[in-house]
């Protein structure tokens, strides 16, 4: 074989390896998503553990794999799946039954929890990215039993599916005992019944169908009951229930009901299979939902808070709201609210663009009494050794979780820091992020994916950090003051240099100081006084100290103060003390001479023999 007829072999070669690994990367053709339970909360625990420290992993205690099937044990109070895959992927629950009933409500809403997630090792990249949907059941419940399906974003039919039979406490084996239906038949070929069971194993149970005999008076507390039996027209599937082939039955119309347990009056359903002709009037309503798909629209009027839906059609349209966090939680709530019929285009997210549903802002506290918040404004003075926490909020309906930080620098390297979320904000709508500045950062940027695709979208704060510098006391660090009792008009007054402007107390003999009735504390920036309200006393004397503390340290400025008597007050004492003392000595004077007289006398009267005798012997 010569070369040239070997040129268009070996350029059908390389042809095919190229498309094969082209084809290699398609989602289309290769890899299918994966589904593990990666978490189950236990009865006798509330807080959710991992699957990989349970004791018995898959321990039928909690749950149990077979096949497709996850059997949810009834120690079990709530379980998580998780689905992966290398492109975006999202959680759908399959809704087979078509149900009419406006007041229909066999779902509890607000135990289920959805949301995706997104891994990557270098921002911007769209390579080796690992997207992942989490769907979080917080407490089991026999209406959860049902099949979900993770599906790829962009080919729907690229699917993985699990179903779920979760009993949870139940006593009954149907899953919407005690409930009644109206399914409408339309042009379906194949009508599905809500009569589930919350346990694969159909033998085990009573599981029996009938039909009321009365086809156009029939109620549902009828007591003519015919029991059918399955065959090539009526058919079972714990999955889905009884499904009907609607060419292949005669009277499919009328009353049905399901029962699982004959000893348990309760464990029993009812629905009624009806044409569009011969539909409740809560029927008729959804009747004209489905007419009014692609003509129906939402006006929202933010000046005074009022949501509008309106249609060109003879009727108005009716409208529900369901709450919900991001587009895969709002099907399934919208499937479990029995709105498969109502496909009338709603008001989307999408139309607004993802740069406008995130943004990020800051707070600042690196001491107790420091506490500011702001918006996101550059301009703010930042200084190198403060603690700032960066706060990042985006829009669940738009992006997943698994947003993370970036730190940049001002030579050209950058940093990928994870940041916190709360325990409750699975879907990091506030992701935070607490940093010590330094001069050397540029800017901190949050990273968000969005949920449906492998694009990021990225908002920055930028940082001009500034060099923070210890307070220093401007006039010395020491002083010493001399006041006069009584003076008035008195202060003591400090004042620092340092960035940033520092905190200031005043503390006196080592205890803090507060303003009261004897004097006021002022503080202007990074100058303070204490003014003194009267006349200085005793209690004045002592070692005042003014600190001031910022990020880089703390200085203190001291004021030893004395309190002296001016002169007057002085002399005063004085000569009252010498004329005191005079007078003293001049009394102490005349009672020694008094004493002296005394004791002369005495003496003369004994010389002269006189005795003296009390003076009531006097003549």
């Amino acid at each position: 074989m010569t070369a040239k007829s070997m040129f268009p072999n070996t350029v059908l070669v390389l042809t095919v390896i190229i498309l094969c690994k082209a084809l290699a990367k398609d989602e289309n053709h290769y890899e299918l998503p994966v589904i593990e339970v990666t978490q189950v909360s236990k009865t006798d625990d509330y807080f959710s553990t991992n699957v990989s420290q349970l004791a018995n992993r898959g321990n039928d205690e909690y749950y149990s794999i077979i096949g497709q099937d996850i059997i949810v044990g009834e120690s079990t109070l709530g379980i998580t799946l998780k689905c992966s895959a290398s492109y975006p992927v999202y959680w759908t629950m399959n809704n087979t039954i078509e149900i009419i009933d406006d007041s229909l409500a066999v779902f509890d809403l607000s135990e289920i929890e959805t949301y995706t997630t997104r891994e990557v090792d270098v921002f911007g990249s769209t390579e080796n990215q690992k997207h992942s949907a989490i769907i979080k059941f917080w407490s089991i419940s026999p209406s959860m039993t049902n099949n979900y399906t993770c599906r790829s974003v962009k080919n729907n039919y690229i699917q993985s599916s699990r179903y779920i039979y979760a009993s949870g406490y139940s006593q009954t084996y149907l899953v919407y005992a005690g409930q009644t239906f109206t399914i409408g038949i339309g042009s379906n070929q194949m009508v599905t019944s809500p009569c589930k069971i919350i346990t694969p194993n159909v033998h085990d149970i009573q599981l029996k169908l009938f039909k009321e005999r009365n086809v156009l008076g029939g109620t549902v507390d009828s007591e003519n009951w015919e029991l059918l039996n399955t065959n090539e027209s009526i058919s079972y599937d714990p999955h889905y229930g009884y499904s009907f082939r609607v060419a292949e039955l005669a009277g499919i119309l009328g009353w049905y009901k399901c029962t699982a347990d004959d000893s348990n009056a309760l464990d029993v359903l009812h629905f009624a299979i009806v044409t569009s002709e011969n539909k409740t009037s809560d029927a008729s309503k959804f009747e004209i939902r489905a007419v009014l798909k692609g003509s129906a629209a939402i006006e929202i009027n933010n000046e005074h808070g009022l949501m509008k839906c309106c249609s060109n059609g003879e009727k108005p349209p009716l409208m529900k709201i369901l709450f919900c966090n991001n587009p895969p939680e709002c099907d399934i709530i919208k499937s479990t609210a029995a709105l498969g019929k109502f496909s009338a285009n709603s008001l989307s997210t999408q139309q607004i663009p993802a740069e406008r549903l995130l943004y990020v802002t800051i707070q600042k506290d690196y001491h107790t009494n420091f506490h500011s918040q702001f918006n996101d404004n550059p301009l703010h003075e930042i200084f190198s050794g403060e603690s700032f926490t960066f706060i990042c909020y985006k829009s669940a309906y738009v992006f997943s979780s698994g947003s993370f930080w970036k730190v940049s620098f001002k030579n050209g390297t950058s940093k990928k820091l994870s940041g916190t979320h709360g325990y409750f904000d699975p879907g990091e709508q506030e992701l935070r992020l607490t940093l010590k500045m330094e001069v050397t950062m540029d800017s901190v940027t949050c990273c968000a994916p969005v949920w449906n695709s492998t694009e990021w979208v990225s908002k920055a704060y930028k940082t001009e950090v500034q060099e923070s510098s210890r307070p220093v006391p401007n006039n010395g660090d020491t002083e010493s003051i001399r006041w006069t009792l009584n003076q008035t008009d008195r202060e003591l007054e400090c004042n620092f240099l340092g960035t940033p402007v520092p905190q200031i107390q005043w503390s006196k003999d080592d205890k803090i100081l507060e303003s009261n009735d004897i004097f006021i504390i002022h503080v202007n920036g990074s100058k303070s006084r204490v003014e003194f309200l009267h006349g200085v006393s005793h209690e004045v004397h002592g070692k005042f100290v003014c600190n001031g503390t910022n990020v880089a340290g703390t200085s203190s400025k001291v004021f030893y103060v004395y309190i002296e008597e001016d002169d007057t007050s002085h002399t005063i004492a004085t000569v009252v003390s010498a004329s005191l003392g005079l007078v003293s000595s001049l009394i102490l004077v005349f009672v020694i001479w008094k004493f002296i007289q005394q004791r002369r006398l005495r003496t003369r009267g004994e010389a002269e023999g006189t005795t003296y005798q009390s003076a009531d012997q006097c003549p």
